[in-house]
């Protein structure tokens, strides 16, 4: 059962300190993908290689505002930070054709000149900006070349009211209308139920503690996550 529910979790890491321990974590459980600040992906790419960690790489570009256009977003990222396993881009604000236009001049700008890069992701910025804008990018994706993933924002903490089951819920329900490509949720995924409750989802962003909990929980109360996930069947 642990495992369903660990090869769920990607870790964002965003400080140099937290390197170590993250890097712990995802050698100890088998956790797919870490998610590293740009300046970090030189040491994360050591620490992987010397723990002979089997997990991917991804590099955050353009976060946390998403305000520079297409290939700009990449200007300035460390070399070791575009020759890692893919990237998560945060997509900027705009009409649909600015959009699609961003979306088709980077995913031709990586499969180019960064052929390294296996998984191009981009990322929504659901919860800061409104409804429409989400519409609007989602309904592109049918016009482009599929994302490895699409994460719904780059957020990790926010106000529960804002960040819900109910809400990611509806997130998901409002890309699905879209597109088939993998779903990743962000914001507030504090537990087991948390993931269980969003089944449409195939991976879910922590930070280092929520990455922690939710790994303590499974481990210390299995037979209720195994519950947990029978009921979610149903």
């Amino acid at each position: 059962m642990s495992r369903i529910v660990f090869g769920k979790l990607e870790i964002d890491v965003v400080q140099q300190t937290e390197l170590q321990e993250a890097t712990d974590l995802m050698i100890g459980n088998g956790l797919p993908s870490m998610i590293v600040h740009p300046e970090l992906a030189s040491e994360a790419a050591v620490l992987r290689g010397i723990r002979q960690g089997r997990y991917k790489i991804i590099t955050a570009v353009d976060w946390p505002k998403g305000t520079k256009k297409g290939i700009k977003k990449f200007h300035g990222l460390p070399l070791d930070a575009m020759i890692l396993d893919g990237v998560e881009v945060l997509l900027s604000d705009g009409s649909s054709s600015e959009i699609q236009a961003e979306i088709k001049t980077i995913t031709d700008f990586v499969r180019t000149h960064l052929p390294e890069i296996s998984e191009i992701r981009f990322v929504l910025a659901a919860f800061s900006r409104d409804a429409e804008y989400i519409e609007r990018a989602c309904s592109i994706l049918r016009k482009v070349p599929a994302p490895a993933l699409i994460r719904t924002d780059h957020q990790l903490r926010l106000q529960q009211s804002i960040a819900s089951v109910s809400t990611h819920n509806t997130i998901i329900a409002s890309i699905r209308k879209h597109t088939n490509s993998p779903i990743k949720i962000s914001g507030n995924i504090n537990n087991i139920r948390t993931i269980i409750s969003c089944s449409d989802a195939a991976r879910f962003a922590v930070n280092l503690r929520q990455a922690a909990n939710i790994i303590s929980e499974t481990k210390r109360e299995p037979e209720k996550v195994a519950k947990l996930l029978e009921d979610a069947r149903k």
